[in-house]
């Protein structure tokens, strides 16, 4: 293809292009202007173009006023490996040549690349890249340069590990002989631990080591934490348990009237009492006895009230108090014995420590998936045990989270309390105990903002129960349970 076009104005100023195109491999075409106009009378611009087996390459050029021309090249190769080039020339001094290339070759595992750029008097500008994943992923990336204390930069990285442990190395070196340095590890078995090590050019701060250490065992907690940099140390350590709540922070620090902070912290609980003692000292001051004592039945009505509110609903519903059950943490389970003993049933020779035994025993026997399945309806307050979702591992993991969160713990810790002597029943275990017995709980209780006694009847049911007369339960309002009977239970019963 070639065009031609011509425009005269004014005195005879005339302007003249001429276009020429080749549309077919190699592409090439030219263009040249004639203008008027002094120091481009006289412009030109041509380029060629071919793409030959996976290759391509170009060359243009641009011609102007003097017989100045700018260049350029490129050519560019399109499988694996890649690579290319740039090369431009101008009449500008300074920039009478630049050039540019890279190489680029890449796996499902690796990747290699490099790239530079030269200009001016033989300076020159380059980068390497590398990457690889295998049995552990590395990769590094450097640059050298013609800038005063940049001649060379580097960074580079390992890591190896999964969700049981990891171990990372990185570093950047830059300037003369100028690194920093990090190292980090971290497991989970057999405790879990971790520690980070940096190193660096910076006056005070040659070498930071942190570390830390956590072991959850049954009921305990243990923990210990330290940084080290300079000449200095901080420390900290945790001990503590669950039941009976108590607990130990100890941290260590350089800071003068501080080295050594220490904080205890010891639960005491009866039945009808919460003691709590705390203990901080630091330097040469101690404080203690910081001592709290909460009465269980410190509630809108003290215990005696809700001992009369249960009396007066006793009496209303045709009942008494059979005996004196203990107050030493094991009331329910006394009183649950003196009902067994009442209704003659098999397990009535046993104590209050067998009888909870048993029942802890039980629920460890059942499967796992049915006790969260069974404690997540308890604890949602639903009085029909219905049909259980069994074989969703998604809906089981996350009644798994809700149960514990209830419970304050482990389905393990929470199995471990309510096998302690002295620990007070809850309502899972409660209800827990009517499944083993196979029997109808009924609880007249003593709430202060009920007025009516109907209300204050709980049947705890189980689709398991027998036929048989009910285990008759009295409770005083968060605070004790007593075993009762009908009045009239001798005639009835007749």
């Amino acid at each position: 293809m070639q065009t031609h076009a011509e425009l005269v104005y004014g005195n005879g100023q005339e302007f003249e292009s001429d276009l020429i195109l080749r549309l077919e491999s190699p592409f090439e075409g030219t263009y040249i202007l004639k203008t008027p106009f002094a120091g481009i009378e006289n412009t030109k611009a041509t380029f060629n173009y071919e793409f030959v087996n996976n290759r391509i390459q170009t060359h243009s050029e641009f011609i102007y006023g003097n017989q100045q021309r700018i260049e350029s090249d490129v050519v560019l190769r399109v499988e694996s490996p890649f690579e290319g080039s740039f090369t431009l020339r101008t009449p500008f001094v300074g920039f009478e040549e630049i050039a540019s290339s890279f190489t680029h070759e890449s796996s499902e595992t690796s990747l290699k690349t490099h790239a530079e750029i030269n200009y001016a008097a033989q300076k020159k500008i380059e980068t390497d890249v590398n990457f690889s994943l295998n049995d552990r992923i590395d990769g590094s990336i450097s640059f050298k340069t013609p800038f005063r204390h940049f001649e060379a930069l580097s960074a580079s990285f390992r890591h190896s590990g999964g969700s049981n442990g990891l171990k990372s190395y990185g570093e950047i070196s830059y300037g003369p002989q100028k690194k920093i340095e990090a190292d980090l590890s971290y497991t989970k078995e057999p405790q879990l631990e971790g520690s980070i090590v940096i190193k660096t050019p910076f006056r005070g701060m040659e070498q930071v080591i942190a570390s830390a250490r956590h072991n959850i065992r049954n009921n305990n907690i243990e923990s210990h934490a330290e940084i080290n940099f300079a000449t200095r140390k901080f420390e900290a350590d945790i001990n503590a348990s669950k039941y009976p709540l108590q607990g130990r922070i100890a941290v260590k620090t350089p800071f003068s009237g501080f080295e050594d902070i220490e904080y205890l912290l010891q639960q005491e609980k009866t039945s009808e009492m919460l003691k709590l003692h705390s203990e901080l000292i630091y330097g040469q001051d101690k404080v203690e006895d910081i001592f709290s004592q909460i009465n269980h039945s410190g509630h809108t009505k003290s215990s005696n009230d809700t001992q009369k509110i249960l009396m007066e609903t006793l009496k209303e519903q045709g009942m008494r108090v059979r005996g004196s059950i203990p107050k030493d943490g094991n009331c329910f389970f006394h009183a649950v014995v003196d009902q067994l003993k009442r209704l003659d049933m098999p397990q009535q020779n046993l104590n209050h420590l067998q009888l909870r035994s048993q029942v802890v025993w039980y629920l460890k026997n059942l499967p796992k998936v049915t006790v969260i399945a069974l404690m997540s309806l308890i604890l949602e307050r639903k009085n029909i045990i219905g049909n259980i979702i069994l074989n969703n591992d998604c809906y089981v993991e996350e009644q798994l989270k809700d149960v514990e969160e209830c419970v304050e713990g482990s389905l393990d810790d929470y199995l471990l309390r309510m096998e302690r002597d002295g620990e007070f029943a809850d309502h899972v275990i409660i209800e827990f105990t009517a499944k083993y017995l196979q029997r109808e709980i009924l609880i007249v209780t003593s709430s202060p903002q009920s007025k009516n006694a109907k209300r204050e009847n709980i049947i705890i049911n189980t689709e398991d129960a027998k036929n048989g007369c009910q285990l008759l339960l009295g409770h005083v309002y968060e605070n004790h349970y007593e075993s009762l009977e009908m009045k009239d239970e001798a005639e009835l019963e007749s």
